[in-house]
């Protein structure tokens, strides 16, 4: 079984696919999928902080294939940041 190749993207390849449409998925730090695939990097984003805020340890955040896109911590931190900005008060 061919295992589909993971990529990484720069933060600001990442913030031009915040609104993107994609299917993504929160990881969990044993590799399990938490909750279901949300439509956007901003939602997956969104929804790890969630997670997070309830004392679960969040791996990564992953589209799925075709594209195989993976965001680690430091990304997720970064890019929810820059999401906090373009939100309003």
């Amino acid at each position: 079984m061919d295992v589909p190749q993971q990529t990484y993207r720069t933060d600001e390849q990442l913030e031009a696919l915040l609104d993107g449409t994609g299917n993504w998925i929160v990881n969990a730090s044993d590799g399990l999928i938490m909750g279901s695939a949300v439509t956007s990097l901003s939602e997956a984003l969104r929804t790890a902080a969630m997670y997070s805020a309830e004392g679960q340890v969040v791996r990564a955040v992953r589209r799925l294939p075709p594209d195989g896109i993976i965001v680690l911590a430091g990304q997720m931190e970064r890019l929810s940041k820059v999401i906090a900005i373009w939100e309003p008060a």
